[in-house]
């Protein structure tokens, strides 16, 4: 979490709404438990906030995952590939771009 927090101080500026919306992040951070399995559990206000019930979707995201309820990604995936129909994306060629 140190590692979240002091990303968010070197990039966002002071004062910013970009800065209070990451800080936000940090201060609604919880811990975690992990089952007698190592699985992690949850917690209750995240559950809620995602009106995650009885089964999780881990959903990949690069070098990040997000949990959703199944259904609800669902419906938000098919909304994404209507509006990705269409769109191009340019790759860069190696690090530090360049076209």
């Amino acid at each position: 979490m140190d590692m979240v927090a002091e990303s968010i101080e070197a990039q966002a500026e002071l004062f910013s709404e970009e800065e209070e919306a990451l800080s936000q992040i940090v201060a609604d951070a919880l811990p975690v438990s992990y089952d007698s399995t190592g699985r992690f559990i949850l917690p209750p206000r995240f559950q809620s906030h995602a009106d995650i019930g009885g089964k999780a979707l881990f959903v990949g995201k690069s070098k990040r995952f997000q949990i959703w309820d199944p259904s609800t990604y669902e419906s938000y995936a098919n909304k994404a590939r209507e509006r990705a129909k269409g769109l191009t994306l340019k790759l860069r060629s190696g690090p530090g771009g360049g076209a």
